[in-house]
């Protein structure tokens, strides 16, 4: 999990995280999204049970490059996948464009979790 935490004398607040789900071609994704980083899960067949990694957005807010932490990175790479952008499509649901190989392109959508 993706906490941040204040040290020293001030005041801790409440970090906010919203966790997104979504699927494609028999993949499942999960996003705890926390900031302008996110823990990802992603679970099924290709990835031969379930794989987690940490990714990050070098731009404020949800958008734009994306680094992929390891192990999920040498996972994707693995099986030829990359990330092409991410977009907030509204305050309840992430667009991520994904190139696949043989399929191209495909977009799957994660919405937050009520």
């Amino acid at each position: 999990m993706i906490v941040s935490m204040a040290c020293g004398l001030q005041q801790l607040t409440p970090v906010s995280m919203t966790t997104y789900k979504g699927g494609l071609l028999g993949v499942t994704a999960n996003a705890l999204l926390n900031g302008h980083r996110a823990l990802i899960t992603l679970s099924g067949l290709p990835f031969g049970g379930t794989i987690t990694g940490e990714a990050t957005f070098l731009e404020e807010g949800i958008g734009g490059p994306v680094k992929i932490g390891e192990p999920l990175a040498s996972a994707l790479r693995l099986r030829g996948i990359s990330i092409k952008s991410v977009h907030q499509v509204s305050n309840r649901e992430i667009s991520v464009v994904l190139g696949l190989p043989i399929f191209g392109d495909r977009t799957v959508h994660l919405v937050a979790e009520t």
